[in-house]
């Protein structure tokens, strides 16, 4: 039996099935009720700014590109956080710009 991939963490997991094995309850159930429970999505809220890995992952290139580009002044990342974050708009606005 594998741990799911939900919000137990995998020592919390273990001591479940654990428990479960001596008592005798199927864990499988309980296993997949809390996986369906984690697949429903809320309503999507529109987002304003991405981290660089997101920003990559956008993009579909590497987060070294993504560093590169904030580098050479072709992106421009917010200053106001600790981490830098780039403004969906700024995303838009390289894809324009580089488009031909």
């Amino acid at each position: 039996m594998t741990a799911p991939t939900c919000h137990l963490s995998r020592v919390k997991w273990q001591a479940f099935r654990d428990d479960a094995r001596v008592n005798g309850r199927d864990t499988e159930n309980v296993k997949n009720n809390t996986l369906a429970k984690e697949n429903v999505s809320e309503p999507a809220i529109p987002r304003l700014a991405y981290s660089m890995k997101e920003a990559a992952v956008a993009l579909g290139v590497s987060y070294i590109s993504i560093h590169r580009l904030l580098k050479r002044g072709l992106l421009k990342s917010s200053s106001a956080l600790r981490t830098k974050v780039i403004p969906a708009t700024e995303l838009e606005r390289f894809l324009k710009a580089t488009t031909e």
